[in-house]
Formats: structure tokens, C-alpha cells, sequence
């Protein structure tokens, strides 16, 4: 590329410093058009600059002299490049780093970026270790610029959304440069030596389609059979902390210990970046060329010199121009940190091959001249910057004049615009006053039609009613028939049955008797309800003044017939206008008598199955909503391994509803098929009896109790995972939190202990208020944990390990607990006969459901839909209660 006309230095607003020629010779590679390439020398320290342009931003590309890439000189870059280039607002530090994290790689970039109080660079110096032996971060240095920030916000987004373009400006350079090709773009065919320290790391993330290949090496400190062609991978940028030290890191173990003491978040390790951010705020960027190791060699510094300066190249693509005007000069802030660090210059290392004594001399007077020097150039300089103060003042003075101008006919225009707005809206509401007579015209005429067609249709069904029932004496009165009168009330009820409202309102409204029974004794309102019209039912209440708790023959309110055949809309409104609303609960229920003393029921997710365990020996299935007999789930052998007669301890369904888990005294599990009612697997526990079992939400999990011991089983395999041991008493109930990742149970020793599933350690031990936690349960968003035990229900914060809330009110003990499935209700039920509602927001009872004695709620809440009580053990009865739960009292308001 041939060099173009150079500019003035005050036509450069970027600086760009390297530390080594390497990284100059990739960063000028980059350029768009190279101005110039000069050495500048001023005193004893001499500077190689090259001048040229990236898009629309003319760029100074400095490089320390050999030898001296430590941070003091790269600061003194800084004041000579500032002190020439007086208009430079931006820097950037592009080169070479050692990656420290393990997911950085050879080739990778990293981009010191602001987290918290750092800035992106971290300073450390191995003079400041503690006791211990481990370091002490010196200091976080300066923020970068916004400028440079926002860009490197909007450049992170690019590579999210259309991928980098980076490679793009590589292949350009092969295009442009060739020769550079075998130092800088070979990546495939370079190899990494790793030493045994770095094994057991890099060996995690290599993938099994990662060759390994054995080569001769005669290196110390490598094993040859480590030795590992460094596939071609796209490579990655990453954003966070860079180290910056005085010292270079070239030991594995001095570089872990480094990462630890940082905070464990550095990336990358390198020097230069403290000394010169202090001085120059400026972005580093650093091209991965080793891991911080024994191993460091320059193998893959072109390389990487290449790619930290191919996203410098992109990330310019992204300052926007207006933004850099308003950053300040570089040159000011450099200037003040000269000033303020002066007197501390004599402290500046020594060149290379030279004497103490000679050194400080040398240091001292080169100081003293340049001292000099920089002290006339900002003389200069100042003079210079007054007299574009003076010059960029009258030009800002004939701006404000215009722009004055340009206001006023602003609020001009802004005026007239206002008035032709309102104007627009006063004629855009007469058209819509317009539109909206037509269209109210139009649908006026439109709902008579359909008004007449509705009358017409109604006619002749009453014909049709009226045909219906003159047939009711048979063909021999048809004569007298037409003579005879309708009976208003066998009409109400054929329009009862047939679902017309608006008949049922005609013939109410005109005085039919709504309380009238027929000669099956039924009412209109039973019929409504066993058909489920709920609005002819509301008719029938509001208009008919019916009885909402009246029966017909068989004692049958029409609350029991709108539950029992599933019509939950209906049972709100008879609900509302009981006069007893215990009373009514109590109505939706079903029973069943049988030979055989049930011992435990459990209810299925989704609403729709129970099963209950008798001492037969016996487990059935039931359908809820009918109360109907389905299944008998049972095994051939009916004695224990002891000779003893065999029962169920415990039932529980899978959270899909398609298994059944039951525990039994002989030592087992049983997984049963719900829906062909066969036995998919046995668990055999060694101890005797199983006493609990619970499914976890994915269905994957089962945990069993027995004793003061908990198993953890995998469903599909079948094979033990844990063993929950600690308890110092029997455990009542289990429980798993929704998200898995907690187990909950509860002990008669008084306490709840919470376990991780994954390792099976115990994360807290709550300490309940009674002597024995009889259940437990947690809520949907496994944020609360409920306990019940003697005479009250305690509410656990599971994020804190804290009580939040303790709810009294019954007077036996809670014996299950369940939440509604938004975790707004809590459902408990008691030995006192009693299910309470509380709300978990306000810890108050919102409802009290009577006359269910001894009170089985495994799953209260099936999916959010219905509140399912049982009672089990009364004369070889068991009662069933579904109750719709938008048909509670508790939620009457919001009908």
C-alpha cells in the first residue's frame, strides 16, 4: 500500500500505542491509508510513529523503542505523543496478553471493560504481597472515555446480531500484505506445548473430536504425549478484567494464585496497561498469545498481535464522530497527571546496560531537559489554544445569532401548525359524529331484523310447545283441545328443558308459578341445574323466587345436581343464595359403602381419580367426578416376607396422573399403571415397613420414609439414588418443591429438615413450635414452605430459612396442607373436622368449611380447579367432597 499525503498533527484524534514492533507492524497493517512512517527522538527516549486513517478518524500508531516496553515508558509515550498530537482525544492500548481464565484461548481477544468499581484493569505489583504470601491489588485505574464505552456497547450487539468482522479485515490483509501471512494469519498449523500443571485443566475442555497427536520434543518441563494441534476455532471475544502487573506471569501457579487473590474474574495478565491508564485513559486490547505458563514462547504473538488489532480496526466503526468532539484532550489530562507526579520522576527505572550511578545521572539530567522542553512546548501550546478560544468564541457568538433566528421562525411555524391541527380535529369529529349516526342507524336496523327473525323463531316453538301438549290426553281430545287451557307451568318447564331464557322471562314475567313441582318431583330449578343453563337458573332466582336449597323427591337440591353432573357455573349462583352455606358445602359430596375399612385416599393432579387402600389389602380407583367404581389394583401374594397379612401404609400420584406409588408394610413399593391398572415395578426397601411415599413435580423422583431414614428412588430405572439420614424421630410427610431442587420432611422429633436432591446434604433444619410436624408442603413458586402440627400451620420463608407467619385456628391437629396452584390460598385440614382457607398474603382465614370429619387432603388444590376433601374410616364409609373452587364463598367477590 503506498503512503498518501501526510496531515497536520492536529488532524489526528486517536492514539494508538503498542509496546512491541510487532504490534505496530499489525496495527499499521490495519490501516486504511498509511500517511507517514517516522521516528521522532526527543532527549533519550525515541518514539516510531506511523500515521494514517481508519474510516473517517486519522490515527497515530506509537511503539515504544526495543527493549523498553515496562509501564514507565509507556507513559512517557503517552506525554511525547499527547505533546505532538495535541488534538488526540481517544486511546487505545492494542497488543499481546497471556490468558489466565480458562475459557480464553490462543487467538482469543480481551477487552478491558468497566465491572463495578474497576475500570477493566486491575494494578498489582509483586512488592505489594501480603503476610500469607498472597497479592494486593493496588488500585483500580481510570474509566475509558464514554465514547469509546458506547461503542463498545453497540460493537458487543453487532457481534450478537451479525456475527463479527473481524475475519473480513484478516483476509484483507492477506490480500494487501503476504508476506505477513506465515507470521500473522497461520493459525491452523500452530501447535501448544502444555506443562503438567495445565493437564487436568485443559483436558476439560478438550472435545472428543479434538485430535491429539505425539511429537519428539526434548522440553524439560513438557510431557510429549500433551503435545496438541490447536484446531482452527472461530475466535472469541471476551469482555471483563485484565490484570496489569509489574512483572510478566510465566508460571501456572503464580498465574492461579494471581486470578484467586484478583477476585477470580481475570481474563488476562500483561504490562504496560497501569502506568499508561493512570496517565492516559485509554481502552486495552489484548491478543492471546500464551497461557501465563512455563511454556510462553512468541509462537503465537503475530498472531495475536493481528487479531487484538483487527478489532481496534472494527471497533472504530462504531465511535460516532459527534461524540468524540465533546470528549476532552487527551493532552490536558496527561498534562495534569504530570504535574502532579513531577516530583516522583527520579524514581523512574533504569535503561538497559547501564550502572546505578551512571543511570541516575543520566535519568536526572535527561529529565531535567525534557522537563524543560515540555514546559516551553506547553507555553506554545497554550498561546496556540487561546487564539482558537478567541476564534472558536466568535464563531460560537454568530451560531447563537442564527440560531436565535431559526427559533423564532421556529415558534412561527410551530403556531400556524397548532392552529391547522386543531382546525383538522374540529372537522375529523364531525365526520366521525357523522359515520357513527350512520352506523348507529345501520345496527338499529339491523338488531330489529334479527329482533322480528327471533320473534318469528320463538313463535313457532311455542307452537310446537302448544302441539306438544294438546298430545298430552291422546288423539281423542283433539277436538277439545283447542278449547283447552295451557297449564303456564308444564310450559315453563319444557322451556326449562330446552334452554329458552327468553321464554322462561316471558312466561315468569307474566306471572307463572316458578315453585310448582311435577309429577316426577322435580321443579324447574332442579331441571336447570341437571342441564346446566346458567342463566335460566339466575331467571329463576331473581324473577321465579325459587328456594335455592329446596329438594325434589329424592332430597336432591339443585346445587348437588349441577356439581354432581360437573356444571360449576351453576353451583355459584345457588351457592350465593344459600342461607346455609356450610350446610351447602357439605351437599357436594359422594359416598360410597363397601366391606373393607379404608385407610388411606389420595387424589390425582388433574382432578379426575382417587384411590383408596383398605386393610383387604386392596387398593381401587375411583372417578371423582361420578363417584364410580374403576379399578382394583392388587397382587397375588397378600402376606408379608413374615407371614403377616399385608396392607397399604401410603398412596401418592404421579404430578401427571398416570402412575399410582403405594407403600406397604412388607417392605415395598408398587408403581401402578393408572390406566390399564397393572404394576409396572416393585422397589424393595430394606427396612420393614414403608410408611410415606412422594413423586416429585417431573414425575422422575419418588421418595419413600420409613422410620427416621428417607430413599430417593429414579422412577425409570428403578435404582436407589439416596439415602436421607439425620432425623431422631419417625417421619410424618415428604415433600418436593416444584423447581426439584429441595425435598422438605417432617419428623416427630418437631423439626422440618430441607435437602438438596442433587447431593443429598441437609441445607437447614427448621425448628417447628410443637413437638411433632404432622405435614408439610410447598408453595407453586417454591418460595414458602408450610408446616402443620398441633393446633397450628407455620409459614417458612425458603430463601431465608426464616418464619414468616404462624396461623391459628383449629383445634386438632393439621394432618394435611396444600396451595392453591398461583400460591394466593393455603388449604389445611384438621382432626377437628374443619378445612380452613387462608390467604398467604394477608395470614387471615378466609373460610371455614364444616362436617368433614377426619379430613385426607393429599392434593387440595388439582391444578388450580377444585378443592377435594375426603373422609375415610367411618363404618366402612368413605365421603368424597369437589367443590368448584370459584363456587367458594371465599372468592364471591369476584363474581
Amino acid at each position: 500500500m503506498e503512503t498518501t499525503k501526510p496531515r497536520s498533527d492536529d488532524e489526528y484524534t486517536i492514539g494508538w500505542i503498542c509496546s512491541l514492533p510487532k504490534e505496530q507492524l499489525a496495527a499499521t497493517a490495519m490501516l486504511d491509508d498509511i500517511h507517514s512512517v517516522e521516528e521522532i527522538r526527543n532527549g533519550p527516549f525515541g518514539l516510531n510513529y506511523t500515521l494514517g486513517s481508519i474510516g473517517e478518524y486519522n490515527v497515530v500508531i506509537a511503539c515504544l523503542p526495543e527493549g523498553r516496553e515496562d509501564a514507565s515508558f509507556a507513559a512517557i509515550a503517552a506525554l511525547r505523543m499527547t505533546g505532538q498530537f495535541r488534538n488526540i482525544k481517544l486511546g487505545l492500548l492494542v497488543g499481546i496478553g497471556s490468558g489466565v481464565s480458562p475459557k480464553v484461548r490462543l487467538g482469543d481477544v480481551v477487552v478491558s471493560t468497566p465491572a463495578g468499581q474497576s475500570a477493566g484493569v486491575v494494578q498489582w505489583d509483586m512488592k505489594h504481597v501480603k503476610a500469607n504470601g498472597s497479592f494486593e491489588p493496588i488500585g483500580s485505574l481510570k474509566h475509558p472515555s464514554a465514547s469509546l464505552l458506547t461503542a463498545l456497547t453497540k460493537l458487543h450487539i453487532g457481534h450478537v446480531l451479525s456475527g463479527s468482522k473481524m475475519p473480513e479485515y484478516l483476509i484483507a490483509l492477506q490480500y494487501k500484505w503476504p508476506w505477513l501471512v506465515s507470521k500473522y494469519l497461520q493459525r491452523n498449523s500452530l501447535k501448544k506445548k502444555l506443562p503438567k500443571v495445565d493437564y487436568d485443566q485443559i483436558n476439560e475442555n478438550i472435545t472428543d473430536d479434538e485430535d491429539e497427536s505425539e511429537e519428539e520434543d526434548n522440553t524439560v518441563f513438557c510431557d510429549t504425549s500433551m503435545v496438541m494441534k490447536m484446531e482452527p476455532k472461530e475466535a472469541l471475544v471476551h469482555y471483563g478484567v485484565i490484570a496489569s502487573g509489574n512483572q510478566a506471569v510465566e508460571d501456572a501457579e503464580l498465574r492461579d494464585r494471581l486470578n484467586k487473590d484478583l477476585g477470580g474474574h481475570v481474563l488476562c495478565a500483561e504490562m504496560g496497561a497501569a502506568a499508561l491508564a493512570q496517565c492516559f485513559p485509554c481502552l486495552v486490547i489484548r491478543g492471546i498469545s500464551d497461557h501465563a505458563d512455563s511454556q510462553k514462547d512468541d509462537e503465537w504473538q503475530g498472531h495475536a498481535a493481528a487479531m487484538a488489532a483487527a478489532f481496534a480496526k472494527e471497533l472504530l466503526q462504531y465511535v460516532e464522530p459527534e461524540y468524540v468532539d465533546q470528549e476532552p484532550l487527551a493532552k490536558v489530562i496527561v498534562d495534569k497527571f504530570y504535574n502532579e507526579t513531577r516530583p516522583s520522576l527520579a524514581s523512574l527505572p533504569l535503561p538497559p546496560g547501564v550502572t546505578a550511578d551512571e543511570g541516575r545521572e543520566l535519568q536526572q539530567f535527561a529529565l531535567m531537559l525534557e522537563s524543560v522542553q515540555m514546559m516551553q512546548e506547553k507555553k506554545q501550546n497554550d498561546k496556540d489554544t487561546e487564539q482558537q478560544l478567541h476564534v472558536l468564541s466568535q464563531k460560537t457568538e454568530r451560531i447563537n445569532v442564527q440560531l436565535r433566528q431559526i427559533k423564532k421562525q421556529q415558534k412561527m411555524v410551530e403556531s400556524k401548525l397548532r392552529k391547522l391541527e386543531i382546525w383538522k380535529s374540529h372537522l375529523a369529529q364531525k365526520e366521525v359524529k357523522k359515520t357513527g349516526d350512520v352506523y348507529q342507524l345501520h345496527k338499529r336496523q339491523a338488531e330489529i331484523t334479527e329482533k322480528q327473525g327471533q320473534l318469528s323463531k320463538d313463535w313457532k316453538h311455542v307452537q310446537t310447545l302448544l302441539h306438544r301438549f294438546r298430545q298430552v290426553d291422546g288423539p281423542e281430545h283433539d277436538d277439545e283441545s283447542e278449547h283447552m287451557e295451557i297449564d303456564d307451568s308444564m310450559l315453563l318447564r319444557w322451556c326449562v328443558e330446552d334452554g329458552n331464557a327468553e321464554a322462561v322471562e316471558l312466561l315468569l314475567d307474566g306471572g307463572t308459578d316458578a315453585t310448582v313441582a311435577y309429577e316426577d318431583g322435580w321443579m324447574p330449578l332442579h331441571a336447570a341445574a341437571s342441564k346446566g343453563h346458567a342463566d335460566i337458573i339466575r331467571l329463576l332466582l331473581d324473577m321465579g323466587g325459587v328456594d335455592a336449597e329446596s329438594k325434589n323427591d329424592y332430597g336432591w337440591t339443585a346445587l348437588q345436581l349441577a356439581t354432581e353432573r360437573g356444571h360449576g357455573d351453576v353451583a355459584r349462583p345457588l351457592l350465593r343464595e344459600s342461607a346455609n352455606k356450610d350446610a351447602a358445602m357439605a351437599q357436594v359430596q359422594w359416598s360410597h359403602q363397601y366391606h373393607g375399612h379404608v385407610k388411606f385416599v389420595a387424589f390425582s393432579h388433574d382432578s379426575r381419580l382417587l384411590a383408596s387402600a383398605t386393610l383387604d389389602g386392596n387398593i381401587r380407583i375411583w372417578d371423582i367426578a361420578t363417584g364410580h367404581f374403576q379399578e382394583t389394583l392388587q397382587v397375588p401374594c397378600r402376606e408379608t416376607r413374615d407371614g403377616d397379612r399385608r396392607w397399604y401404609t401410603s398412596l401418592a400420584f404421579s404430578h401427571n396422573s398416570k402412575l399410582l406409588a403405594s407403600g406397604s408394610n412388607d417392605g415395598y413399593i408398587r408403581i401402578w399403571d393408572t390406566i390399564t391398572g397393572q404394576c409396572q415395578g416393585t422397589r424393595q426397601n430394606d427396612r420393614k415397613s414403608v410408611l410415606l411415599v412422594a413423586f416429585s413435580h417431573n414425575s422422575n423422583l419418588l421418595a419413600s420414609g420409613s422410620g427416621t431414614t428417607i430413599d430417593i428412588w429414579d422412577v425409570v430405572t428403578g435404582s436407589l439414588q439416596k439415602t436421607l439420614e439425620g432425623h431422631r424421630g419417625g417421619i410424618n410427610a415428604v415433600a418436593f418443591s416444584n423447581d426439584l431442587k429441595l425435598l422438605a420432611s417432617a419428623s416427630n422429633d418437631g423439626t422440618v429438615k430441607l435437602w438438596n436432591t442433587t447431593t443429598g446434604e441437609c441445607q437447614q433444619t427448621l425448628q417447628g413450635r410443637g413437638m411433632s410436624v404432622r405435614s408439610v408442603t410447598f408453595s407453586h413458586d417454591s418460595k414458602l414452605l408450610a408446616l402443620g402440627s398441633e393446633l397450628w400451620i407455620e409459614l417458612w420463608n425458603t430463601t431465608t430459612g426464616q418464619r414468616q407467619e404462624i396461623l391459628r385456628g383449629h383445634k386438632g391437629e393439621v394432618s394435611s396442607l396444600a396451595f392453591s396452584y398461583d400460591s394466593k390460598l393455603l388449604a389445611s385440614g384438621s382432626d377437628d373436622g374443619t378445612v380452613k382457607i387462608w390467604n398467604t398474603t394477608t395470614s387471615q382465614c378466609q373460610e371455614t368449611l364444616r362436617g368433614y370429619n377426619r379430613c385426607a387432603l393429599p392434593w387440595v388444590f388439582p391444578h388450580g380447579t377444585k378443592l377435594a376433601a375426603a373422609t375415610t374410616g367411618i363404618y366402612e364409609t368413605f365421603k368424597v367432597w369437589v367443590v368448584p373452587i370459584d363456587v367458594l364463598p371465599v372468592n364471591m367477590e369476584e363474581a
